[in-house]
């Protein structure tokens, strides 16, 4: 009697065990697909007609975004799930109303967005050089360089003068290591452009000069901006 109850129990515990196993083995499977219905079920949409061109951080300051659930099936396979999606890129063509946002309706990012950074107030102006004048290879993105003008051009008496001080160079289209760093000589090069930050008074100068007369740059340091001069002539060498 005493083996037959022992018995009774240990199938008990048994079926105890098996049923809090299937009870837990359901409770898992039902979060999982519960989980499984909300993967990606969360996406942007255009609250208001997005025109094509605007910046994706414009049209969520200007709340054109929204973010809805949709069910999985209903979902684009690119649809953005966040605002962080938009970040630093531009809507390549409109987008009605209630239109997911997707990848494939986004520009590239630029190489500029995350490479230069213009200064507050300044602007970039890019001016291609003669390869000697430009600073025959030495000027790299970040150095400070000053800009001279020769006025050669419609003017009676021809000049030099140190216009600005101190500018800043955002990129430069070449670049050559100088000689002290290997024993091959320098390549030399025809021309050189460079992204300068200037701002509306500066750039106005420096298009000036380089439309109408010549512009020549020197490489400095990042000592204290030096004011323009008063310009050297002809007879300020004795001839």
């Amino acid at each position: 009697m005493k083996k037959k109850s022992n018995a009774l129990l240990m199938i008990g515990a048994l079926a105890f065990l098996l049923g809090a196993a299937l009870v837990l083995g359901a409770l898992r499977g039902g979060t999982d697909a519960k989980a499984a219905g909300k993967v990606g079920s969360t996406v942007l949409v255009a609250k208001s007609a997005i025109p094509a061109g605007m910046s994706g951080d414009v049209a969520v300051q200007k709340g054109l975004v929204v973010a809805r659930d949709v069910k999985p099936g209903q979902r684009a396979s690119d649809a953005l799930s966040s605002t962080a999606d938009l970040a630093g890129r531009t809507l390549d063509v409109a987008v009605a109303p209630g239109q997911q946002l997707r990848t494939s309706l986004l520009r590239p990012p630029t190489l500029r967005a995350a490479s230069i950074k213009i200064p507050d107030g300044k602007q970039g102006v890019a001016v291609q050089l003669p390869f000697v004048a430009g600073g025959a290879g030495y000027i790299a993105a970040g150095d400070h360089v000053n800009i001279y003008g020769n006025l050669t051009k419609d003017e009676a008496t021809p000049v030099t003068k140190l216009v600005l001080g101190n500018v800043q160079v955002l990129d430069v289209s070449s670049e050559v290591a100088p000689r002290v760093t290997g024993s091959e000589d320098r390549a030399l090069g025809t021309t050189v452009t460079y992204l300068l930050a200037l701002d509306p008074n500066e750039a106005e100068q420096v298009i000036y000069l380089a439309s109408n007369a010549q512009v020549w740059m020197a490489l400095v340091g990042t000592e204290a901006p030096l004011p323009p001069t008063s310009g050297r002539r002809a007879a300020d060498f004795g001839a």
